[in-house]
């Protein structure tokens, strides 16, 4: 995955995780999956097996699988254009980071388990936060702010333009909000993700407004920043 650049090697990664979940969940639980889901995690699949065998070993997966390859594209067509919808949708949202944008399109349904959560039908609004959002498959709503704390406690935030190896190595920077209480503020930009809430800090002694960068984390092991 070295080879790849470093967005579509945090995808790839990211894709894994998730589809070594579903099949855990499959395999040792006996978790009875509707057949849309156990497609979309197959267009997971999908999407992996092309990124590596195109962009790695350098082989068309039609030449390197055959017919194998045919049934799981006529498998995955259906999630194939939710993704595509979903794309397109996001894309033209207004997000407080684009960062954000990222995280939202390898987010799977919680309710079901589907891959694929797409804009709600009737959203007119160009803003991210201002959005409902629906599962493809079970049609299961998130508002925005629900949405998007889920999202940031169950993935990496990062915004250092490159994506790290070991996820142990970047910043802690999100924490509570002291506006909602959701789990969306970032310390450094001062920023809650969740409702668009912004904070400007100030010195205890002078008074003066502190830069980010010379704000620091309370010793509290679960702070409200």
């Amino acid at each position: 995955l070295k080879q790849l650049n470093p967005p579509v090697a945090a995808s790839i990664w990211a894709k894994l995780g998730d589809l070594r979940k579903f099949r855990n969940a499959a395999e040792h639980k006996f978790v009875d999956y509707d057949q849309s889901v156990v497609s979309g995690h197959l267009f997971s699949a999908h999407e992996i097996i092309a990124a590596i065998l195109n962009g790695v070993v350098g082989i068309s997966p039609k030449d390197a699988l055959g017919e194998k390859w045919k049934k799981l594209l006529s498998i995955t067509a259906v999630a194939k254009e939710h993704a595509k919808q979903r794309k397109t949708a996001f894309d033209k949202l207004q997000w407080f980071n684009p960062r954000l944008r990222e995280l939202a399109l390898l987010q799977p349904c919680s309710a079901c388990g589907y891959t694929i959560v797409l804009l709600a039908d009737g959203c007119t609004s160009n803003k991210a936060d201002e959005s409902t959002f629906k599962c493809a498959s079970c049609h299961h709503v998130f508002e925005y702010p629900e949405w998007m704390e889920e999202i940031l406690q169950s993935q990496t935030f990062d915004d250092f333009g490159g994506r790290w190896k070991d996820e142990y190595l970047a910043d802690r920077h999100i924490g509570c909000c002291p506006d909602c209480g959701r789990y969306g503020f970032d310390v450094e930009t001062g920023m809650c993700y969740c409702c668009g809430f912004q904070r400007d800090y100030y010195c205890d002694c002078c008074g003066n407004k502190l830069r980010i960068d010379e704000v620091e984390e309370c010793g509290d092991p679960n702070p409200n920043y």
